[in-house]
């Protein structure tokens, strides 16, 4: 079976939210690598059905620009944070939030504690999509997961999270994959003001964000393309964004990501080569 144009129709779709798709389909791409440093059959639900749309052409193509910018940093990334939420369900977390989740596919994955409960943010029209893919891929529900319609970061986060269950009172893995480096300097500081009031002690807040604009998304009627704006001179690190709040903060790079599973990366992202550096931060609140 397959699921036609509705799910991603570019009405209901934004430009920002169709890189969603573009992401999902890297990923299918490395679940059916011999190596992959993950399976994920939800992206590659996307990549089966994607061929019944007439968008397909152009999806593809978005996504092969979008290898050639940012080589294996999909794989990466989504590598990293797998192990950094399996880390933390191992040390008594519960309550997994997925900021902007999109066609993220860890709450259909990853092997954790079956008590284990998944928030999943994002806008209305995201969700309905992402329901109606996951219905028409029929995949196992392994977690009790909420669905939290909010339009990030002006929504109210806080009401919508504790409506759906949400205890503020327990530590939580909140993750904001691909998130922040969309938003404003002033979003940004919102954002995190709302997960502080949301984490307990022992929290952990997932986020990254490359030097410059990183990739931009574009869209020509149903023919996306990506192009990229690395900046390679600005260093300005993640400390900046806590240096207020109550967070211990430890970083790593894409560079330094890749050494550890050996892969490669182009040579506009990897400051090996002079080129441009991508941070991943990893903060606890105390």
């Amino acid at each position: 079976k397959g699921i036609g144009l509705p799910p991603f129709d570019p009405s209901t779709f934004t430009t920002i939210n169709r890189t969603a798709l573009l992401v999902a389909l890297r990923r299918a791409v490395e679940s059916r690598r011999q190596d992959a440093l993950f399976r994920d059959a939800l992206a590659e639900a996307v990549a089966d059905i994607l061929p019944n749309s007439r968008m397909s052409s152009g999806f593809w193509s978005a996504a092969s620009e979008m290898a050639e910018l940012s080589g294996d940093a999909v794989a990466l990334r989504t590598r990293h944070y797998d192990d950094q939420i399996h880390a933390a369900v191992h040390h008594g977390v519960r309550q997994v939030v997925m900021l902007g989740v999109g066609l993220d596919g860890r709450s259909h994955r990853l092997n954790l504690d079956p008590g284990t409960h998944f928030f999943e943010v994002d806008q209305p029209a995201v969700l309905s999509a992402r329901r109606a893919l996951l219905d028409e891929a029929e995949l196992e529900r392994k977690y009790s997961t909420s669905a939290i319609p909010a339009d990030l970061p002006t929504d109210d986060l806080q009401s919508a999270m504790r409506a759906a269950g949400f205890r503020s009172s327990a530590p939580s893995v909140f993750v904001a994959e691909g998130l922040v480096f969309y938003l404003r300097p002033a979003d940004v500081e919102r954002l995190l003001s709302e997960i502080g009031l949301l984490a307990a002690p022992g929290s952990l807040f997932l986020a990254d964000y490359p030097a410059g604009h990183a990739l931009n998304m574009t869209d020509d009627g149903d023919e996306p393309s990506v192009t990229a704006s690395f900046d390679r001179e600005h260093r300005v690190d993640p400390w900046t964004l806590f240096e207020s709040v109550d967070w211990r903060l430890e970083c790593r790079t894409l560079t330094n990501l890749a050494r550890t599973f050996g892969r490669s990366l182009p040579a506009e992202i990897d400051e090996s080569r002079g080129g441009a550096r991508w941070w991943y931060a990893s903060a606890v609140r105390v």
